[in-house]
């Protein structure tokens, strides 16, 4: 992985895993409720992979399911207020992780595809 996307990503507070030996990182980070949040990625479509987690994350789902969540990681049940509040910033950290990536030069102004040198 490129040290500027690495770099920029750890800024914002995402933990990078590379899953070995394939091509897949796996990005994870907290919600403020502390709830994990992980995204899957892979090299050849990083960004656009990213992109569709933010176009995709259900905050109504969420809202409904979370506290199945909350129950194994928390040891507690999230108020409903907590949960709507908590998918708001998770959606937020994923807008911003796509914005603060989206312009970097490893992708050569595609559509998300990591150029070859710089995959590992």
């Amino acid at each position: 992985m490129n040290k500027e996307l690495k770099d920029r990503i750890e800024s914002l507070g995402w933990f990078i895993e590379k899953d070995r030996p394939t091509y897949y990182w796996r990005l994870y980070n907290f919600s403020p409720a502390g709830i994990t949040l992980s995204i899957t990625v892979e090299n050849i479509s990083f960004l656009d992979d990213i992109r569709r987690a933010v176009e995709t994350f259900d905050m109504d789902w969420y809202v409904r399911y979370g506290n199945l969540d909350s129950r194994t990681f928390l040891n507690r049940e999230l108020t409903y207020e907590e949960l709507v509040n908590d998918a708001k910033a998770i959606k937020e950290m994923l807008i911003e992780l796509y914005n603060s990536i989206k312009d970097l030069e490893v992708f050569n102004g595609n559509t998300g595809r990591e150029s070859q040198e710089e995959a590992d």
